[in-house]
């Protein structure tokens, strides 16, 4: 089996703009330790921070946008941006070892009530949009909401373009009214790109066998996060075995071909972190457990990346 990760969810991104490099040793996530893997994916989230958007949050992403391409710039021999099928299959074909970026927003707040935004977002190279953090934005309410009121007029017209667009919405954080209300209208598959099972841990940032049958009947993926608190209610247990179990759980619950890995890497402490995988050079752990829990070799590629790859060969842009 071939060492081959993708990875839907890291948070490396706003690290680079505060003035890490790619290789910082405090990271989780380095291109040095994605360069051990025959191939890997990863999708950079631009997180909008709350504490530093409360005015600027569309130049805030773009500035984290920016991190990211300058430090691709930099590396040019070693990371791609991928924005289309065409450049993931050709990145694919590739002998050398690289590092695939994708591009994605986290917290929709950065569109500031705009369709244009949206629309500059995805000239820039934005693949897929995470509609809200915790809290609640223009777009929609979040999972930690005081009110829950679901997706606003502006969230339906966003999901409309998103959808038109070619870009792939994301329904990680968000409240469950928000959640269903982009179900019912959203004409493409969506991914929950870092989240876990409800019937698992009770967290909310967690979702239910319900909304995980609904993103799979949809055609969507399911990233599983390695934050301890999504993993076990009793965080310090919270170690690979658990991550299988919710491994296990989705895939009994939406088949083998829905689940994949969305680490949530540098958007928390290695303390944080299931124990054993604090950062990315320890990946393939997962696919010794899984193997453990009696997973065939082609499930245990499915999951480390390839439902996720076929996933991105359907639902990016042309």
């Amino acid at each position: 089996m071939k060492n081959i990760i993708i990875d839907s969810h890291c948070d490396t991104a706003l690290k680079l703009l505060n003035g890490s490099d790619i290789n910082s040793s405090g990271n989780q996530f380095t291109l040095n330790n994605a360069l051990i893997y025959d191939k890997y994916i990863q999708f950079f989230a631009m997180y909008i921070e709350p504490k530093c958007a409360e005015h600027g949050e569309f130049d805030l992403c773009n500035k984290l946008i920016n991190s990211v391409k300058n430090e691709v710039k930099k590396n040019s021999k070693y990371m791609k941006i991928i924005t289309n099928k065409s450049q993931l299959e050709r990145y694919f074909n590739e002998e050398s070892r690289s590092l695939g970026v994708i591009l994605t927003v986290e917290d929709a707040s950065c569109l500031e009530g705009k369709i244009d935004n949206l629309l500059s977002l995805f000239d820039s190279g934005i693949s897929v949009i995470g509609l809200t953090w915790n809290g609640k934005n223009q777009v929609a309410s979040g999972c930690s909401s005081d009110e829950d009121t679901g997706l606003s007029k502006f969230g339906e017209e966003v999901i409309r373009k998103t959808n038109e667009l070619g870009i792939i919405i994301d329904v990680s954080h968000l409240s469950e009214k928000s959640f269903y209300d982009v179900m019912k209208i959203t004409s493409k598959p969506v991914i929950a790109s870092h989240s876990c099972s409800k019937s698992i841990c009770s967290h909310r940032r967690n979702l239910s066998d319900e909304q995980i049958k609904l993103i799979v009947s949809n055609g969507g993926v399911i990233g599983v996060n390695f934050y301890k608190d999504f993993i076990n209610n009793d965080a310090s247990k919270s170690d690979i075995k658990w991550l299988v179990k919710h491994i296990r759980h989705i895939s009994n619950i939406g088949g083998l071909k829905c689940v994949c890995l969305g680490s949530d890497y540098d958007g928390m402490g290695k303390d944080k972190t299931v124990i054993g995988l604090e950062d990315n050079s320890k990946l393939m752990k997962i696919s010794n457990y899984l193997k453990e829990d009696n997973f065939t070799e082609e499930q245990i590629e499915g999951i480390m990346w390839k439902n996720q790859f076929e996933f991105l060969k359907r639902e990016l842009k042309k």
